[in-house]
């Protein structure tokens, strides 16, 4: 395809065997200030009032943790202390064991409750880095996504706080043995209590012995003792024979008031208008859809449909009820205008005698009861009907059985009223709402404050329904200035009867709370209540017949004794684990495209067998083949959606050892291989330090600055915050410490290695780099749906160090794997932030991920036309997907007093992989150098932002053909990129955030 553009280059290379590229050498003398110190800032980030509102999902966050100092301040002597003066624990109490063992053989003399000390730098010199990206390794083949500059990134480990002391379980209370009673004599036969005998005082110690006893029963036991023992005979007595529970009291309380419930639906109704109080509107009300039902609800409807249709069966009868949102009145309507009656010789194969009860609920027709005594064999006992009640089902059952009765009088009411309007107009007596300007009205169709505004009922009802789902309690009038309120009264009259248990709730709970109870817990499940004044009971037990949970007092997580708090995994845990799993499970899962049989690979080959129907399937690209010929015999790769061989990578390394001069190396991460639901822990432990192993070999006297990347994980993408404990991260970030260190990195990053994969460290006297773990802010982590602000305190770490290079005179290098504009809107926006201000500090960004050649300018937050820092994305190692594998060389500002350490020009080098499977050799050539492919004078924001302008204007031009030609690594031409493709290519060159839908609004939409 493309091996005719390096022609030449390859017979140049066949017959010369002189491979030496041109080697751009560091600049002799600094660049004027006018061309190497960036414009400094014209205007710093305001106030915090400043900061956006986030909202992801159904959590809104506000950035507001972030202190951004707006003039230079003296630096924290501590590091590790945060804006608020707090201080975060030592982080050797972050450790695992045999980082303890370590840290301790390095600072012996060191107290481990001592602040973080600063660490010490080397000191060295630099003139130009090698960025590689993505070199990953699949089963025996390992693919590096190089950038010239190789970016390290440091991995992150979750840690376990300082277990908390064991609980310290109740001990009964000594119990005196003292008799409570004087002897008897003999010829007494009636008990006679001492006087100072305190029934009460016995049950208060028997209760703390037995808590769930009930006291009015054991009373009633101990005065009908012929004698009183002691205490603990008392005690005795009712464990050996048995006492009466609250629970068992409870219950049968709440039995009897669902009995009387349940009694109710064979109650016709009298009271028509105290039936309306609780529902102005009951047809309207039960005939509504719209309103979601709870579970009970359901299960009732379930039940009783059944048993209205016995006839039916039950698949057809959920099916009704799902089509009518689980609304049982409308379904029963529903169902008696198309049901038919099935033939007798048919019911007699398919039915068997009836066996349940029927409902009788024929008064007004909800459901026949049927002509024979039959039911569908599939609805014996399908719904058997909850024991616990549901009012609101009971309640609709009642309006059904007395509908055309409540119907008749809603009729003769509303008759009534019209005769009423005719009257007051003749009068001049009608009134007009002036909300609504709905005219004759009549006093009874008003409502009014405390105060006395009138309006009418439907404007006030709209008023107060808006005031509850904001979460009121107190409802205040509709006029703006008045200072009246709606009575509690008129409230209930107003809202429906769901809405009105509700608010009875929330006014509960406000009263509770403005209280200040000393010792007062509630129930996590309902708004059940009490007073607990024993600290050592760790247990809350709920005394509510409807919930009866018992829960843990301090993490309010269900019953978890035995284990302590941090030991169990926290219900939003165990959701994020589930979900993890059920979809690491799927994409492990293939289907047949003919048959849709489902299968997975064990082992072997990835050429598929469909065991149903014989069809061949590629496992890894899921495409149907014909034998073997769909997998490639090129020897140095392919450029579909599988990753280079680890000779090809051996080959370039090879090369750029041998022929580049470069001082140092970033490498952005992506280690192992791209099939990344067939990896376990050990393979990816293994891919990492294979690759590192080759990385140290191949160049023995070079530093590696690494950053993580999102496929390190095991599965891939999932980092979890360090609030979760059941799937600890830790077992990467202690492998990543110990291979980076064989990569030249100081020991003293290992601290925040293992904390969290980020580190900071000095490159050059003037120079420090500071490597990010991006994959807590990846919108891929799904554990970031827990937290997704700053769920590792990296970017108030960030802040610490940008500051105190600010107050030193350093440069910054920023690395890191996913782009900033690939992050979570809350991270990203907020970077955006901390990048605008310290624009004069960081002196470049170098990112990863997209296996692409990229360029992002970042501008103010302001106007959003300054330009103020450039990130660069290095080409990737790897050939995934449809790309040359590829590296780039970075030239910047030397190291001098005062440098600016810029980016001043950078070089992609690649391996033409047509021509190289074709001529049975590893090709490489020089793709370009940007200051002269793009014609431009330098290479700082501003240079860049030209270059964004031209490609505005000419975006169906030459120029943006050439930048997507780099972007594919010359895998493609800029032909194949259409209007859409270059819009979308320029706007990701100039968003450094993501979730901005107007950063490309510049961008012309003509073609």
């Amino acid at each position: 395809m493309n091996y005719l553009d390096f022609t030449d280059d390859i017979i140049a290379l066949d017959q010369s065997n002189d491979i030496t590229p041109t080697v751009i050498q560091p600049l002799a003398t600094p660049l004027s200030t006018s061309t190497i110190v960036h414009q400094q800032q014209q205007q710093q980030a305001k106030d915090l009032s400043d900061w956006r509102n986030i909202q992801l999902g159904a959590t809104s966050t506000l950035f507001d943790p972030f202190w951004l100092p707006q003039t230079p301040v003296t630096p924290l002597s501590n590091p590790w202390t945060m804006s608020n003066n707090t201080v975060y624990p030592s982080p050797y109490n972050q450790l695992s064991s045999t980082s303890q063992q370590r840290y301790q053989s390095t600072n012996a003399n060191n107290n481990n409750n001592q602040p973080w000390k600063m660490p010490t730098f080397p000191i060295g010199k630099t003139q130009s880095f090698v960025n590689f990206n993505h070199p990953n390794m699949m089963n025996n083949i390992i693919d590096i996504t190089a950038n010239t500059i190789v970016n390290p990134s440091t991995p992150i480990r979750n840690f376990i706080p300082v277990q908390p002391n064991s609980y310290l379980y109740p001990t009964p209370p000594t119990i005196s043995s003292a008799p409570r009673i004087r002897p008897m004599t003999s010829h007494e036969t009636e008990l006679i209590l001492v006087p100072d005998l305190d029934i009460d005082e016995i049950l208060g110690e028997v209760q703390t012995v037995i808590p769930d006893i009930d006291l009015d029963a054991a009373r009633q036991t101990i005065t009908s003792m012929k004698s009183i023992p002691s205490t603990n005979d008392i005690v005795t007595h009712f464990l050996d024979n048995g006492y009466t529970k609250q629970v068992k009291k409870l219950f049968s309380n709440h039995s009897e008031r669902q009995t009387s419930l349940k009694r109710s639906i064979s109650d016709i109704i009298d009271d028509i208008p105290k039936f309306l109080s609780s529902y102005p509107d009951p047809i309207n009300y039960f005939f509504d859809t719209q309103r979601k039902q709870s579970e009970s609800y359901i299960n009732h409807a379930k039940a009783f449909l059944i048993r209205a249709f016995p006839t039916t069966d039950k698949t057809i009868l959920e099916q009704a009820l799902q089509e009518e949102n689980w609304h049982f009145l409308p379904t029963v309507r529903k169902l008696e205008t198309r049901a038919g009656i099935r033939s007798n010789a048919f019911l007699q194969r398919m039915t068997i005698k009836r066996s349940l009860d029927m409902i009788d609920l024929s008064i007004d027709g909800v459901g026949r009861k049927p002509s024979i005594a039959w039911i569908i064999k599939n609805n014996k006992f399908a719904y058997p009907i909850p024991h616990t009640p549901c009012e609101e089902f009971y309640d609709e059952l009642r309006f059904a059985k007395n509908e055309v009765k409540i119907r008749r009088y809603l009729g003769k009411v509303s008759k009534e009223h019209e005769k009423r309007v005719k009257k007051a107009k003749k009068e001049n007596e009608t009134l007009e709402c002036e909300i609504c300007c709905q005219e004759d009205l009549l006093i009874d169709d008003m409502v009014e404050c405390t105060v006395g505004h009138l309006y009418c009922r439907n404007c006030v009802r709209t008023h107060i329904d808006i005031c509850f789902k904001e979460g009121k309690c107190r409802f205040a009038c509709v006029e703006n200035s008045c200072p009246g309120e709606y009575t509690i009264r008129l409230v209930s009259e107003l809202l429906s009867p769901k809405d009105l248990k509700r608010l009875n709730r929330r006014i509960q709970e406000e009263n509770i709370r403005q209280a200040e109870i000393d010792d007062l817990e509630c129930c996590p499940y309902c708004p059940y209540a009490v007073i607990v004044d024993n600290p050592d009971d760790k247990i809350f037990r709920c005394l509510n017949p409807e919930c009866m949970k018992e829960t843990c007092r301090l993490c309010k997580e269900p019953n978890h004794i035995p284990l302590r708090c941090d030991e169990v995994e926290k219900g939003i845990e165990l959701e994020m684990r589930k979900f993890i799993e059920e979809h690491v499970t799927e994409a492990m899962i293939r289907k047949c495209p003919r048959c849709t049989q489902r299968f997975y690979k064990v082992e072997g080959c990835n050429k598929m067998t469909c065991s149903s129907c014989g069809l061949f399937i590629c496992y890894v690209c899921r495409e149907t083949i014909n034998g073997y010929d769909h997998f490639t015999n090129n020897e140095r790769g392919d450029y579909r959606n599988c990753d280079i061989p680890f000779w090809t990578v051996q080959t370039i390394l090879q090369y750029a050892s041998e022929l580049e001069d470069f001082d140092f190396i970033y490498y952005t991460g992506d280690l192992p291989p791209h099939n990344v639901w067939n990896q376990s822990r050990a393979d990816q432990l293994y891919a990492i330090k294979t690759i590192n192993q080759l990385l140290a070999t191949t160049f023995p006297n070079k530093t590696f600055y690494p950053a993580v990347g999102n496929h390190e994980a095991a599965p891939c993408n999932m980092f979890p915050t360090p609030m979760v404990r059941s799937d600890n991260i830790s077992w990467l970030y202690e492998a990543l410490a110990d291979s980076w260190f064989t990569l030249g990195l100081p020991s003293d990053t290992r601290d925040t290695i293992t904390r969290g994969a980020f580190y900071t460290t000095i490159v050059r006297p003037g120079l420090r780099l500071i490597s990010l773990n991006m994959n807590y802010c990846s919108s891929e982590n799904y554990w970031l749906f827990i937290n997704a602000t700053d769920p590792l305190g990296q970017l108030q770490w960030l802040i610490q160090w940008l500051q105190y290079a600010e107050d030193h005179d350093e440069k910054v290098h920023i690395i890191g794997h996913h782009p900033p504009r690939s992050c979570l809107a809350a991270f990203s926006w907020n970077f955006h932030k901390i990048i605008n201000r310290y624009e004069n500090t960081i002196a470049g960004q170098f990112y990863g991920h997209t296996h692409n050649d990229e360029f992002i300018v970042f501008y103010d937050e302001i106007e959003k036309q300054r330009p103020v820092s450039m990130a660069y994305v290095t080409p990737s190692l790897t050939t995934q997907s449809f790309l040359n594998p590829g590296y780039r060389v970075y030239t910047m500002d030397g190291a001098y007093p005062d440098s600016s350490y810029w980016v001043l020009d950078h070089r992609t080098v690649i391996m033409n992989l047509t021509a190289s499977n074709m001529y049975n050799r590893s090709i490489l050539i020089n793709e370009y150098e940007a200051r002269n492919a793009y014609q431009m004078e330098n290479l700082f924001p501003a240079d860049w932002d030209n270059l964004i302008q031209r490609m505005k204007n000419d975006i169906d031009g030459p120029l943006m053909s050439l930048a997507y030609t780099y972007y594919t690594k010359s895998y493609a031409t800029g032909a194949k990129c259409n209007h859409d493709c270059r819009k979308g290519l320029l706007c990701n060159f100039m968003t450094g955030r993501s979730d901005d839908p107007h950063a490309c609004d510049s961008i012309p939409t003509y073609r």
